[in-house]
């Protein structure tokens, strides 16, 4: 047997609650039975359930409907909040590269349009939402597609570029519109953004940029954050820039984008910066390569904020995470050339919980 047979053998609970179970310390268990487990077992069951139970389409359509049987009689079926819950998955487990909420739904034999599970699969990219304002617009789309409401317009354009990945950026309405003929679609997004609400950290959002559909110290992707900035604008096509800074010429505002662990092979020896939080007011970064303290890309960053130059910061641990946003930075002082090494003043102070996740990799 494996383990996850004999551990459901022995306390009576189905495979899928298992691992959120053990998790807990098996907190519900039949009268007088009881399991108890030291931090080192405990561990080790814990990798071994996630071994054998492992994510995977199959296995997921298996839980669900083994949680579905489990039901008691008249229950409205599981959805992805109920089977969350039950399974003590993450949503990380259900959206991935290769399928979606409906596609576990389908293999577990609940009809359906199959043609959604396209339009399901890339939901998954909206998991690290956790913008109020943003999570509000998928929940009802077309509130946030009213005439004079700019700021919502831009959240379902930054929407419409997440999701769609590529082609050529639709109008928000049309996003809207597009989402009211496809019930199906717009409910799991609905879903999709209570699951992440609820999850979502509960600090006060704050929108530094009043033009910027952008919270402070919440996530986003690059495609969400030029749709936000104007960047990319209906009729354009969805593309993002590559390289670590995004200049807006036009409004004399440049956005830093800063990856802390560029341990990957997609950093060169040329571009692995050393950029870390010095405290919850300072940043320390550096400039690309080309930046010198005597051509126009030092001195747009030196000369700044007397040469009407403002800048953002966009921070994230690796490659893995979303961008979360530090709002903006001001020159404090800088030392070497080519690259300039700069410390940042920020104008919101960081959080202890991102202070501590942006200063692992500090020198020291």
């Amino acid at each position: 047997m494996h383990d996850d047979d004999e551990l459901a053998a022995l306390t009576g609970l189905p495979r899928a609650k298992l691992r959120a179970a053990a998790e807990h310390g098996f907190p519900l268990l039949p009268s007088g039975c009881a399991v108890h487990l030291d931090a080192v077992a405990r561990e080790q069951v814990l990798a071994s359930l996630r071994r054998s139970l492992g994510a995977g389409l199959r296995r997921l359509a298996d839980e669900l409907s083994e949680l579905s049987a489990a039901q008691p009689a008249g229950a409205p079926p599981l959805d992805l909040t109920g089977y969350l819950r039950e399974s003590g998955r993450e949503l990380g487990e259900v959206y991935t590269e290769h399928f979606g909420w409906r596609a576990v739904e389908r293999a577990a034999g609940r009809p359906g349009d199959d043609d959604r599970d396209e339009h399901s699969r890339r939901l998954g990219r909206l998991v690290h939402a956790d913008d109020p304002a943003y999570l509000a617009t998928m929940a009802q789309p077309g509130a946030s597609a009213g005439a004079g409401d700019e700021l919502g317009r831009r959240r379902l354009l930054m929407l419409e570029a997440q999701v769609q990945a590529r082609g050529v950026l639709r109008a928000a309405e049309a996003t809207a519109t597009w989402l009211r003929a496809q019930p199906d679609v717009g409910g799991e997004l609905a879903t999709l953004a209570t699951v992440l609400g609820a999850s979502a950290t509960t600090r006060h959002p704050a929108y530094p940029e009043p033009d910027w559909p952008l919270a402070l110290h919440r996530r986003y992707q690059r495609r969400e954050l030029v749709a936000a900035v104007g960047e990319r604008r209906a009729g354009d096509k969805i593309s993002v820039p590559q390289g670590g800074i995004l200049k807006l010429d036009d409004s004399r505002r440049e956005l830093l984008f800063v990856t802390l662990d560029k341990s990957g092979g997609d950093f060169s020896a040329t571009t692995r910066y050393r950029d870390y939080a010095i405290s919850r007011e300072l940043f320390h970064w550096e400039t690309q390569g080309v930046a010198s303290v005597d051509n126009a890309a030092g001195r747009r960053y030196l000369g700044s904020p007397g040469n009407g130059w403002r800048f953002f910061l966009f921070v994230r641990l690796d490659k893995s995470e979303a961008y979360t946003f530090l709002g903006p930075v001001t020159y404090r002082s800088h030392t070497g050339d080519r690259p300039i090494a700069i410390t940042w003043q920020l104008t919101h102070a960081l959080p202890a919980d991102l202070l501590a996740h942006f200063q692992v990799l500090a020198p020291g």
